[in-house]
């Protein structure tokens, strides 16, 4: 459908919001069909939540759009509003999104929820989702008939000899978002035993569904609640019943091979074309009939291609695995009773996968096959009524899950950075998530369109708006556009952008793959080992700390890379859901580093808190597990006020290795309290309630977290009491102020994300008191703080930016680079190789060595968002700084 690209951009009389370009992030559309949302922030009092919104492309194309408000600003308008559309290879590269009437899809989607079942008809086909029992989608149903029936989840457990079955039992399904474009549906459940009733991993699946696309976009997430000393997790999946229409000859499986490569296609019973002597109608059919094209039925061959056909094995089963991130292996069986027979291996296999016939098919690909090893996908009952299509998210041929702590006993903080508890880092309560896309089809797609499926899977599409308009609305707060004008701004953008760099190359060259590791970084390196110190207790994983996260986002949004938004995604994903809690004694807290995600005894709101996760959410158009995960720290006080009574609770090991309370006292901490025995966590008592909070009065580290929590539900459309809470706190907290007219605070305050809630948070709250005291609050810890305190240059950069005052924008650029006149040399990398390493590696050159910052990885972080921060903030006092020393 055309229309005309003036007509429908003019805006209505009353309208103020300017139209904004969005295009694609890989620059060009989806090369297969996908279901596409966004998110689009917008300036204060600029959109009505009442104005409709239309998509154009470039060519003039009007597009049929589905928006919806994702966060508001205090006055009511759109903070960032959420988009979705269903995507295919013919859309044009960029868009112009604008107050208009979008235009309408050509069918709509509807949707039709009963006591038993909610309904999506895409146009294409009809999906039901049951609501009750094991099968989370009833059925995919074509106008052919049905593609695809009794998707449910699937796990195997192993306690001592004995295994266990489990499948998936629904405790709700409901409509999350309803519109003629686009659907979502929520199913909620945990695995129920085949025998017996014990019921776990608690389990949450959405479904996302676009009008007139074949594509569902699915996330599937489980919490686990075993007991990691008794139950071995082996597998944990989804199924399908895939039935078939057709004979066995028009029956096919298909299976991705490299990732650089092609489809792996086998017909269930194949022509044998290969063979001339079978006659000439096999030779002419054969090209067609590996293409997945029909051809005739048995009865309608010749006699002589009939007798060649029945001689053929018939190929039931087959299956794609990749056991680890650097090898998959394609195999297949005629029957169950017979061996498996090796087709070919591979490094690296995008995961997609496709059984149906030639009026029907299921296809089905999973993001980060690879990078979250082990997985596999089966296909078995190729000769049967229906195949049974399995995707392993955790293949139960790998060894099963084993998530028992490293070691048993404490190793000490002075020396292995690590904070042990007793029974404190345990894994009850993590999450994982998997990201997979399904494809109900009429046929079976010519390998050039699966391998564009494969992709699609693998790198789902996205639309995103120009790095000027996310930095002209402030959106994430505040923070610069590259800009390599002079010496010392390239000097500036060499160092963040090859420090970013770096560490993105790490996940290659260290592995850092994996499925409970994939997604996070590692904190600090050992240059004699050459090495990560991923055995050495606090120095290994990051779990967020020092906001990798926020540098990831940042460095995103200001260079529109897509690499970049898929390694912060990937961040996102994992620090949210295997660095935190979700149920039990500790959620829904965070973990601090540790060598497992899960080990270390602190548990702390700083690892959790909304503003990890907010650049994920609302870029995405308000992807729903991260919403969730969200709304989960609305209580993270409550858990956490209880937990730091044994915050000085520090253990290590007597001479034969038991774990003894250290009693001494950390120098930097004199005023921490004594140190008290930690109870295990099935000895603690009570803590408070929601309905026995009490009010905020003083300011910190902790309350920085949790206003980003409340501010995010609040401008999210929830509570508005949260609203009214941090109101009442911030007046508190300017009533407390010491003499000097700050809060007290101090640089550790200030490195978990603190600076960036508050400057998001700003535009929230007309408090001047506050922000008084906040100003002077930053200015008071930046003049403090040396450079290995690494809040240093931002804090100043801040003050200096609200005062106007040249003489702190100089002391910020100062503690972040130096004495004026003076630059560095680049520090470089090393590259090193046989024989003290396993394979060639790079050791890191960390940033801030010239102004004495800490040499390791998550302090050069905090170099890098001071670095993208301060040049927003003080820019204007940078020229000076520039001028050679006595100008």
């Amino acid at each position: 459908m055309k229309a005309s690209l003036l007509a429908l951009l003019a805006l209505p009389l009353f309208a103020s919001a300017a139209p904004v370009s969005v295009h694609w992030l890989d620059g060009a559309p989806p090369p297969a069909p996908d279901g596409v949302t966004w998110g689009v922030p917008w300036a204060k009092g600029e959109l009505k939540a009442t104005d409709p919104l239309a998509l154009v492309g470039a060519d003039g194309t009007a597009i049929p759009v589905q928006s919806w408000p994702l966060a508001f600003w205090p006055d009511g308008s759109v903070k960032w509003s959420g988009h979705a559309i269903a995507a295919q290879a013919s859309l044009p590269a960029s868009f112009q999104l604008a107050v208009g009437q979008p235009a309408a899809p050509t069918q709509a989607l509807t949707v039709t929820d009963t006591a038993d079942a909610i309904t999506v008809d895409t146009g294409g086909f009809v999906a039901r989702i049951g609501k009750r029992g094991p099968n989370v989608i009833e059925s995919f149903t074509t106008a052919a008939g049905a593609v695809a029936r009794e998707g449910h989840l699937v796990a195997q457990t192993q306690t001592g000899g004995a295994a266990t079955e489990f499948v998936s039992d629904i405790t709700s399904a409901t409509v999350e978002r309803s519109g003629p474009v686009h659907a979502v549906i929520k199913v909620t459940g945990r695995h129920l035993a085949t025998t017996g009733n014990r019921a776990v991993l608690p389990f949450t699946v959405r479904l996302s569904f676009f009008a007139g696309s074949p594509a569902v976009r699915v996330t599937h997430s489980f919490v686990y609640d075993l007991d990691p000393q008794q139950d071995a997790l082996r597998g944990i999946g989804l199924t399908f019943a895939v039935p078939f229409r057709e004979q066995l000859q028009n029956r096919h499986v298909r299976l991705a091979g490299e990732t650089d490569a092609g489809m792996w296609a086998q017909p269930v019973r194949m022509l044998p074309g290969f063979r001339t002597q079978a006659g000439p109608e096999v030779v002419q059919l054969y090209p067609q009939h590996l293409a997945g094209q029909r051809v005739p039925n048995v009865a309608d061959l010749e006699p002589r291609t009939r007798d060649a056909l029945q001689t053929m094995p018939i190929w039931a089963d087959a299956k794609l695995t990749q056991l680890s991130p650097n090898g998959w292996s394609i195999a297949k069986r005629t029957t169950s009773a017979a061996s498996w027979l090796h087709v070919n291996d591979g490094r690296r296999s995008r995961g997609l996968a496709l059984v149906g016939d030639c009026s029907g098919a299921l296809a089905v690909g999973v993001k980060d096959f690879w990078q979250k090893a082990p997985r596999s996908i089966e296909i078995t009952g190729g000769a049967s009524p229906a195949a049974d299509l399995r995707v392993w998210f955790w293949s139960p041929e790998a060894p099963a899950m084993d998530l028992r702590r490293y070691d048993e006993i404490p190793h000490g903080l002075a020396i292995n950075y690590e904070d042990w508890k007793p029974g404190w880092g345990t894994p009850l309560g993590i999450a994982n998530t998997q990201d997979l896309t399904l494809w109900v089809l009429n046929g079976v797609p010519r390998n050039e369109t699966l391998v564009g499926m494969s992709r699609v899977a693998a790198e789902p599409s996205l639309l995103v708006c120009p790095p000027e308009h996310y930095h002209a609305q402030h959106a994430f707060g505040y923070w610069s556009l590259p800009d390599r004008s002079t010496p010392t701004l390239r000097w500036i953008e060499d160092q963040v952008q090859g420090f970013v760099d770096f560490y993105h190359g790490q996940v290659e060259e260290r592995s850092w793959y994996g499925f409970w590791d994939f997604g996070d970084i590692m904190h600090n390196y050992d240059f004699e080992r050459h090495e990560w110190r991923y055995d050495v207790g606090g120095w290994a994983w990051a779990n967020t700390e020092l906001m990798p996260d926020m540098l990831l986002w940042y460095s995103f949004l200001r260079t529109g890379r897509a690499d970049l938004y898929r390694f912060a995604a990937a961040m996102t994903r994992h620090t949210s859901e295997v660095d935190a809690y979700h149920i039990g004694p500790f959620a829904p807290l965070g973990s601090r580093h540790n060598v497992n995600h899960w080990g270390d005894g602190a548990k702390q709101p700083r690892a959790s808190h909304a503003g990890l996760k907010r650049a994920f959410y609302f870029l995405s158009g308000g992807d729903g597990r991260v919403g969730d995960l969200l709304r989960e720290q609305l209580d993270a006080d409550l858990t956490y006020e209880y937990l730091q009574q044994f915050n000085a609770s520090h253990y290590v090991p007597d001479a034969d290795g038991r774990p003894v309370l250290d009693a001494r006292k950390n120098p930097r901490f004199p005023n921490a309290p004594s140190a008290v025995p930690a109870p295990r966590p099935e000895e603690f008592t009570a803590r408070r309630t929601a309905a026995q909070r009490e009010p905020f009065t003083r300011f910190g580290l902790e309350w920085m977290c949790y206003a980003a929590n409340w501010t995010t539900e609040w401008e999210r459309g929830g509570d508005p009491r949260w609203r009214a809470e941090i109101e009442s706190a911030m007046r508190a907290m300017a009533r407390n102020v010491d003499a000097d007219g700050k809060f007290q605070g101090r640089y550790f305050d200030m490195i978990f994300g603190g600076p960036e809630n508050m400057w998001e948070m700003e535009p929230m709250y007309d408090i001047p008191e506050f922000w008084r005291a906040w100003v002077a609050t930053s200015e008071a810890v930046g003049r403090a703080v040396q450079g290995n305190e690494m809040t240093g240059p931002r804090m100043l950069a801040y003050a200096a930016n609200r005062k106007g005052d040249a003489a702190l924008g100089r002391m910020a650029w100062e503690k972040l680079i130096g004495p004026a006149g003076v630059l560095p040399p680049l520090p470089q990398p090393k590259r090193y190789a046989a024989p003290s390493v396993v394979r060639p590696v790079t050791d890191p050159a960390f940033l801030g060595a010239s102004v004495g910052w800490q040499l390791h990885g998550v302090a050069s972080v905090q170099w890098a968002l001071n670095a993208i921060e301060t040049l927003e903030l003080a820019r204007a006092y940078l020229p000076e700084w520039e001028k050679p020393s006595g100008e």
